[in-house]
This record gives C-alpha cells, structure tokens and sequence, in this order.
C-alpha cells in the first residue's frame, strides 16, 4: 500500500523512536516560545471575506427552509411530508459537497487557489440567483448542488491561511477564520429571517407582485449581491499563495497558468501512514462534534420522562445561542492562546476529553430534571456551555495536523481534500446514529435508557486513545527545510 521510496512523505511511524520524540517536542516548544510572525492583516482579510461568503451562501436558506418547501406543488397539502423533502433537500446538497471536494482540492494544486476560489464565488452567486426564482422541490435542488458542486471554499481559504501563516501563528490564523465562520451563520440566519416574504412584511415597500410571486428571493439577492462585491475584492486585492503557482505567473500571465512544480503523484500514494492516522482523528471528531451538535437541541426539549430537559423553544435557542456567541469569543479570546501554550497535540486531547465530559453530563443532567434539582439542571447546562466552548480548539487543531504530513504545499490542497472527504463522510453519520439511539434506548429501555451514553462515551474514549497516533512534530516539512 504505502510505497517506501516515494518523495511524497517521510513515511516513518508517527510513535517512532524516543529520541525522534523529544526532538519533535523540544522543536515545537521552541516554536511557541518564539515571538510569533504577524499576520498579514490585509491579505489575511481578504481570504476571510471568501469564508464569510461561504457561511451566507451555505446557511442563508436554513431559516426558511421548511416554510418553502411547505408552500410547494410536491408536498401536495401533506404538511408531514415536509420534513422528509426537508431532509431529502439536505441529502442533496452534502452528496453534492462531497462530490465537488476532492476534484476542487486537486485543481486548486494544478492552477492555484485564487482561480478555483473565484469559480467557487461565481458559481456561489449564480446559484442564490437561481435558488430564489426556483418554484419547484427539483429547481431548488438542481438550484443548490450547481453551487455546492462548483465550491469548495469553505476548505480551500483554509489551505490559503496555512499558506499566509507559519508555525508561530497558524493557531491565531484558524481561530479568526473559525470565529468568522460562526458569525457569519449568525448573520445569514439574520438575513434569510428578516428578508423572506418581504411583500408580507413590509407592504409599503415592496409594493410589486414579483415579491409575492417569489417571496423568498430578497435573501438570496442580499446574499448574491454581498458575494459579487467580494469576488471583485478578492480579484483584485487577493495574492497566489501557492508558491510555485505565484512564481510560475511571473512568466505565465494566464489566471489559470498550470502549476508544472506539483509532482504527479497518484492519490493513493499520498496515503502515507501519518496521513492516515489523522484522518482517522479527523473522522472520529467529526463523529462526535455532529453527534453532539445534533443531540443538545433534541434533549433540551424533549420532556423529562423521556431523557431530556422538556425545556420550551424559547430557552433551548437562548441556550444555543449563547453556546455560539460564548465560541465566537473563545476563538478570538483564548483558542490560539491554548494550542501555543500546550501544543497542538495536548489541545487536542483536551478537546476530545470535552467529547467525554457532555456525554456524561447529559444523563446527569436528566437525573437531576427527574429529582426537580432546578440547580443541579443549570449547574450541567452551563458546563456543557463551558465543554462546547473548549472542544472547538479541536476544528483548530485538525488542519495544523494535517498541514504537518503535508510533505508539500503544492500538494496542499489535494491532501486537504481527501481528508475532508473522508471527515464528511464519517461526520454524516452522527446525527442520524446519536439521535436514533437516544430514541432507541428510551423506547426500549436499554440499560435504563442510559445505553446512548455508554456507546458515546466509548468512542471518545477511544478517540482519546487514538490521540496518541498524531505527529508530535507540528512544523511542516517544508518550513522545516526552508531554516
């Protein structure tokens, strides 16, 4: 499987000799003791800006949503057939995420970050446009699988603030970008709220039939307009960070020049131990974060009887919603602090011990609803706020591991795909599993309905063990042989 002699990576196993270690450690303490470089404040912007866009056009819809595909010919008056065109409308859109990650990943490496960024902009733009005039379940699919299938910006800006950054403030450089990736959901949700069905709300304004004819084009018109005036930003303000790509330019003057330094290597020999092993981390947090993300919103408000908290729609959001807000400021407060002081390696493990700390609050937290301990139940809903918050130093730490097997930043992008290729795939998974053995356990009665938190609290503890196959080395071998 793994070829010995291929430059592609040292392929050495990540728990190697003891001396090799203490190396690796003493490297990596010497890195976070050094003063780190500053970012590059405007370049750096500017690839937000690409993550900004990304989050509105991915979560601009979610608000209304369900009352659009309520209003459609397909449902047929059925209002319970709304939930499974729901579901089936989010099918489609992850297969097609998933489909678009890999070959996007791969031309990024061909013909530079910058060109597949803006086609994922033009084609994110186009696809609000249609998404909006779209009155069938079919044109809203056709509508948000054109856009998803054509961008992978969510992943690829990341591959541009590994490229903008080193070793000494990668971490600051994923906070920030995290940080505006939630609010930028906090703000698509405020847009595609506010805007839907303006002829309805504001009368006086929008006076024309088109706006009863298609009541939900306004978000999406707001959001294409915000993408287009970025896309001429980034065209212009943006520089090539994939080095060999940016020098190639200089003789090349072609946006979509090929990258002739990327060494052509088949994708199944980039699976090099190392790369394995984290996306074998990548995966299982994946797992856990969607299992837990799904599972927090279904026990505030299923009632008390049965395993939850049986609070009202009104707390549950004040309680989610102040989860983001409390990880928006950790991202920008503490996340980056927390990896330089204890290293990417034992951030994670805190991160994924976070992972074991929910899965046993929550029946702790039901024990105490069914004691009527209205103390103990907001003692454990604040704890989870506090566990939320510091697992997210995980989503940090992943693409520090996997720019750290990256054997070279021309096959950055490729690397970075297939990992999160694999993640998303295995993430899929949670959602569906951790909500189906909760109802499972209760309906009937497996270990007193506690058997949902045995399975989870078994797989963070061998997340947690699986910890010990990530590279202790964090510095990429490129910056390494560059000193």
């Amino acid at each position: 499987m793994l070829d010995p002699e291929s430059p592609v990576a040292e392929s050495r196993p990540l728990l190697g000799l003891e001396e090799e270690e203490e190396e690796a450690t003493a490297s990596n303490r010497l890195t976070s003791e050094k003063n780190p470089t500053p970012l590059p404040w405007f370049q750096f912007s500017t690839a937000v800006l690409v993550d900004l866009c990304a989050a509105l056009s991915a979560s601009s819809m979610l608000p209304y949503i369900t009352e659009l595909i309520s209003g459609l010919d397909i449902i047929g008056g059925d209002k319970e057939k709304v939930g499974y065109y729901v579901g089936l409308f989010a099918t489609f859109r992850n297969v097609a995420t998933t489909l678009s990650i890999l070959p996007l990943s791969w031309l990024s490496d061909r013909i530079g970050r910058k060109p597949v960024i803006l086609l994922g902009m033009t084609a994110s733009t186009i696809s609000m446009l249609c998404f909006g005039l779209s009155r069938t379940f079919w044109g809203l699919v056709m509508s948000a699988c054109f856009g998803n299938l054509l961008s992978f910006n969510t992943g690829l800006v990341k591959v541009v603030v590994v490229e903008l950054t080193d070793s000494t403030n990668r971490a600051l450089g994923f906070s920030l970008l995290l940080m505006v990736f939630s609010l930028g959901g906090g703000l698509s949700s405020l847009i595609g709220g506010s805007l839907a069905r303006p002829g309805d709300r504001f009368p006086h304004v929008f006076t024309s039939p088109f706006w009863k004819q298609y009541p939900y084009f306004l978000p999406c018109l707001v959001v294409a307009l915000i993408t287009t005036q970025s896309l001429l930003i980034v065209h212009f303000c943006l520089k090539e960070t994939l080095q060999s790509r940016s020098r190639s330019s200089e003789s090349s003057p072609s946006i979509l020049a090929v990258n002739k330094n990327r060494p052509d290597i088949a994708i199944w020999k980039l699976l090099t131990y190392p790369l394995i092993f984290v996306i074998a981390n990548y995966s299982m947090y994946g797992i856990l974060y969607t299992s837990q993300d799904a599972m927090l919103p279904l026990f505030f408000a299923i009632p008390v009887e049965l395993g939850g908290l049986g609070l009202d729609p009104v707390h549950v959001g004040y309680i989610l919603g102040s989860y983001r807000a409390c990880a928006a400021l950790f991202f920008v407060g503490l996340c980056s602090r927390l990896i330089q002081h204890f290293g990417p390696r034992r951030a994670w493990s805190i991160s994924i011990l976070c992972h074991v700390l929910i899965w046993m609050i929550l029946p702790i937290a039901n024990m105490f609803a069914r004691a009527n301990v209205a103390f103990g139940v907001w003692a454990c809903v604040a704890l989870l706020g506090l566990t939320t918050m510091c697992l997210e130093m995980g989503g940090v730490c992943v693409y520090i591991f996997i720019t750290a097997v990256t054997p070279s930043q021309d096959l950055l992008g490729t690397i970075n795909g297939l990992a999160w290729t694999v993640a998303t795939i295995a993430s899929s998974l949670g959602p569906a599993v951790s909500t189906s053995l909760f109802s499972l356990s209760h309906e009937r009665n497996i270990l007193g309905g506690y058997f949902i938190y045995v399975v989870y609290l078994s797989l963070s503890f061998f997340t947690l063990w699986l910890t010990s196959t990530l590279p202790t080395q964090t510095r990429p071998v490129w910056e390494r042989e560059s000193r």
